[in-house]
């Protein structure tokens, strides 16, 4: 009976080493498979990416130079793209432009009627009964920063007077030059003048545009009754075009016009884009200047060009590139 017993231990001692060995043989298993399993999404996931980064890309057919024939330099270029073979759709939207020189190293994101600030789709209209002097007015939030923003009139020079905006919060400084001085008689006519920060509209920036038809019946003070003064924010709406590429803020916005294909700043197989892109006054090309250029796209393949400036500047448009 004992050695029954003995036996009996023995084989239950043995069942309980099987079954634990069962035990940690399924808990390794279910790890390498769990392992397996996440090395396999990760390498599918590597493989997509590099793929993506192979295939998805821009081609570049041209890039011309607007320029300035008179002072010799370039002031705004033109990139003809169009999408890469075999490559998905690019989008704008998330898509940057850089231009480096041993001078200057700028970039770029695509201008839309709403990446700026946000007025609401309520643009600044005719003052809604304010006048404005030379002490500082509330308007209203130009900014978007919640806070109320002032306005009133400076002296630019000995002709013409501005409109200085102060952005608060930051205080930021934006001017717009006027036509003429804010005197008696005197008629203020311009149309779609930058609202720009730093040294009376001097500065990269562009906050807005002012459009304004007055004729003033009061030395520096601007009515309600003496005509029409709008602001609104930049852009006033969507407009890109070689026509109207004053809309465009220089130096760190570029948009796009569609010479073949959908205006949705999107681009697709077929289509071909027109990219333009405009240097502040500081920073025109100038002949036998060397620039850096890049398109980034935000997946993908990274498009970079070295473009040097002609010694000669004798047309309106310079071909860069090719």
């Amino acid at each position: 009976m004992k050695i029954k017993s003995k036996k009996a231990v023995d084989g239950v001692g043995t069942m309980i080493i099987f079954i634990a060995m069962v035990l940690v043989a399924s808990v390794a298993a279910s790890v390498l498979v769990m392992t397996s399993s996440a090395l396999q999404d990760r390498a599918y996931a590597v493989g997509n990416e590099a793929r993506e980064r192979l295939v998805t890309g821009i081609d570049v057919i041209s890039i011309l130079g607007n320029a300035d024939v008179l002072n010799e330099e370039i002031e705004s270029l033109e990139v003809l793209i169009r999408l890469s073979a075999g490559s998905p759709d690019v989008q704008l939207k998330s898509a940057g432009m850089t231009f480096t020189s041993k001078d200057f190293s700028l970039g770029a994101t695509l201008q839309t009627q709403t990446n700026d600030i946000d007025l609401n789709g309520d643009p600044f209209d005719t003052i809604h009964g304010e006048t404005v002097t030379t002490n500082y007015t509330i308007s209203r939030d130009l900014d978007g920063d919640i806070y109320e923003d002032q306005i009133r009139i400076v002296s630019y020079n000995s002709s013409v007077d501005a409109l200085e905006f102060k952005l608060s919060k930051n205080d930021r400084i934006a001017f717009a030059i006027l036509n003429d001085k804010i005197e008696v008689g005197n008629v203020i006519n311009v149309s779609d003048v930058m609202i720009k920060e730093e040294d009376y509209g001097t500065g990269n920036l562009a906050w807005g545009f002012v459009t304004a038809e007055l004729t003033i019946t009061e030395a520096n003070v601007i009515k309600p009754t003496d005509g029409a003064l709008k602001i609104t924010l930049n852009p006033i709406e969507y407009v890109c075009s070689l026509d109207n590429i004053n809309h465009l803020i220089p130096e760190t916005r570029y948009c796009s016009v569609t010479s073949l294909g959908n205006s949705n700043f999107i681009v697709e197989s077929g289509e071909i884009l027109r990219l333009l892109y405009k240097f502040s006054d500081a920073k025109v090309l100038k002949p036998n200047q060397k620039v850096e250029f890049q398109f980034v796209p935000k997946r993908g393949s990274i498009v970079s060009f070295s473009l040097t400036i002609p010694d000669v500047i004798s047309a309106q448009k310079i071909t860069l590139w090719p």
